[in-house]
């Protein structure tokens, strides 16, 4: 995980994930490979998982993702 700034502009998010166990960031991929956390809520991931049309993606572990539609 990058420990530079988790949004830079220009770059494509090609997946976000939440945690339950860390309720208060996510993270995302990047289409560069590298990745980053951003601070807020499920509500929060979601909403940014949307204005990308992210596609949701099951989990079995509890965690919610979200990945480019393929």
């Amino acid at each position: 995980m990058s420990n530079g700034p988790p949004v830079n502009e220009g770059r494509e998010i090609v997946s976000i994930m939440w945690f339950p166990h860390r309720p208060d960031w996510h993270e995302v991929v990047y289409s560069d490979g590298d990745s980053g956390r951003l601070p807020g809520t499920l509500e929060d991931a979601a909403a940014l998982a949307e204005s990308l049309r992210l596609e949701f993606v099951t989990t079995s572990d509890g965690s919610v993702q979200w990945d480019r539609k393929r």
